[in-house]
């Protein structure tokens, strides 16, 4: 008979880490997975929440890199839909950044990781997360890199309000995002960083 409560499962879950660190991904999945099941995630024990935290960070982590399971970046993504509905942004935001490593899921990834950063919950560093809007803008996601960059345009850092706020005029100028083109707007914009 195995011990059970919150002292066994987290001793599986450092087993478990050690286990995927030394790349013994079946076994350290195994774990992961039917730690993750026991959806801690309406808890408000801090110890039941890390256990479920890291067991899904590390299970969505097999999904995603294939280890002790066959790849399939659609179900880590699904995992992490599941943390954000569950209002779990901080572990999501982790594993959506983790995802945003390959290309089939980087921009699904982008966009949602905009959604944390919309919710506030995750307050990542201003230049990381304005690499993000570029990133967005780049894919012409234009509506979520309008979202960055106008809280940006407050921002303390004084070269990223000023591209901010350069990229908020623009939309202006380009009408991107349905914003009615208005260079006397993209003017006003712009005399805001005096």
């Amino acid at each position: 008979m195995e011990p059970e409560g919150k002292s066994w499962d987290d001793s599986r879950l450092k087993a478990a880490i050690n286990e995927y660190n030394k790349r013994k991904y079946s076994s350290a999945f195994s774990t992961f997975k039917s730690l993750a099941s026991y959806d801690y995630s309406d808890s408000f024990d801090k110890s039941e929440i890390k256990i479920y935290s890291l067991s899904t960070f590390y299970l969505a982590l097999c999904y995603i890199h294939g280890n002790g399971v066959k790849q399939d970046k659609p179900k880590a993504l699904s995992i992490t839909d599941h943390l954000y509905n569950k209002g779990k942004y901080n572990d999501a935001w982790n594993i959506y950044r983790e995802l945003t490593e390959g290309d089939e899921m980087k921009l699904t990834a982008l966009v949602k990781m905009t959604n944390c950063y919309q919710i506030n919950e995750h307050d990542p560093k201003e230049d990381n997360f304005f690499k993000v809007a570029l990133e967005l803008y780049n894919k012409k996601k234009y509506k979520e890199a309008f979202n960055i960059f106008s809280k940006f345009t407050s921002s303390r850092n004084s070269e990223i309000r000023f591209l901010a706020t350069c990229f908020k005029a623009f939309y202006h100028i380009s009408g991107y995002n349905n914003i009615k083109r208005n260079k006397n707007n993209a003017l006003n914009i712009i005399s805001t960083l005096n």
